[in-house]
């Protein structure tokens, strides 16, 4: 695939990769938190993540909610939190879990139903380098999130060495010994997008305007497992 260029085109699964992908996915969002809690305190409690933008009676939108593990961290009883899920089997998963959180089901890749400027806050966490149509999906949530709003992401740092070398010890070997099969088509078909094409357009639509590499804290892709970050709209230059 080709670095920054959109729609990202993988290679096609099988019927029976799709459904080890399909099945994996749910595995892995069980046994992260347990397992490797480690990162995933990162993940879903940096302070960029938990903490950026959240104020009482704010309207949180989360994109990609998974099974609710970041849910679960949140103040729920001071804002307004939606949760948006494109996979049907895992909405219901939260509704359930939550009663208090809004959940969607839709696509952030296409035009959603949710009013224009109607988030003062956006979470991604572990979503962004899935998105085969990043550049509409950047574009829709510019769209949704309020002019003074801010946009939190936590991206893998995928295309670095450490990155590389702590999947082999984690998802790939958790992959293959359950599905005796490689995961190398799987995790290609998933990780379409790269952590440094990622920042690239992410700066398109967006002001970075805070940042958080861990472990090392160095800002360099190679060294780390994961970035987080704050964004903003854009700035208008006065004239």
């Amino acid at each position: 695939m080709t670095l920054g260029k959109w729609p990202k085109r993988p290679p096609s699964l099988t019927e029976e990769q799709a459904r080890q992908r399909h099945d994996f996915l749910k595995k892995w969002h069980e046994v992260l938190p347990r397992k490797y809690s480690v990162i995933e305190k990162f993940n879903q409690e940096c302070p960029i993540i938990l903490k950026t933008g959240v104020r009482p009676g704010i309207k949180t939108l989360e994109i990609g909610a998974g099974l609710g593990e970041h849910i679960s961290r949140e103040d729920l009883e001071i804002q307004h939190y939606t949760a948006l899920e494109i996979r049907k089997d895992f909405a219901e998963i939260i509704r359930k879990k939550f009663p208090k959180v809004s959940v969607l089901n839709e696509d952030i890749e296409k035009q959603t139903s949710l009013a224009s400027q109607s988030f003062d806050r956006i979470i991604a966490i572990h979503i962004l380098e899935h998105l085969r149509q990043l550049p509409l999906a950047l574009a829709e949530i510019k769209r949704i999130l309020a002019k003074d709003g801010f946009f939190n992401v936590v991206i893998p740092c995928e295309g670095g060495l450490a990155y590389r070398l702590a999947r082999r010890v984690s998802a790939q070997r958790l992959f293959e010994s359950h599905f005796h099969s490689p995961y190398k088509p799987i995790i290609e078909n998933e990780h379409v997008n790269q952590a440094s094409e990622l920042i690239e357009e992410l700066r398109k639509h967006f002001r970075v305007i805070q940042s958080s590499y861990w472990p090392l804290k160095l800002p360099l892709i190679n060294i780390n497992l994961a970035i987080a970050l704050a964004c903003r709209h854009v700035q208008p230059i006065n004239c």
